[in-house]
């Protein structure tokens, strides 16, 4: 068992990942079943969602949001409305 802190920053950097992997996927989901979405429809779906009991904050979603646009997996139409380019969903 690794007890430094660069053991710690390991764990915490693993679960982050897998979070923010989860989170991207079901951002995915409620895009692809709400398209176009306003960012607080999916903020408001994930809040429902039993993967997320311990809450997702709005600032999350955005992050996640940010990074999805950037790798060209989902575009902004109309404004602050998402949709998913197809074959990514």
């Amino acid at each position: 068992m690794d007890t430094t802190s660069e053991g710690a920053v390991v764990i915490m950097t693993e679960r982050n990942f897998h979070h923010d992997d989860g989170l991207a996927r079901a951002v995915l989901e409620v895009i692809g079943h709400h398209q176009p979405v306003p960012t607080m429809d999916i903020w408001y779906e994930l809040g429902e969602d039993e993967r997320f009991q311990d809450g997702i904050a709005l600032a999350e979603v955005n992050e996640i949001l940010f990074h999805l646009e950037n790798s060209k997996r989902i575009f902004r139409k109309g404004g602050d409305k998402w949709m998913v380019k197809k074959g990514t969903a």
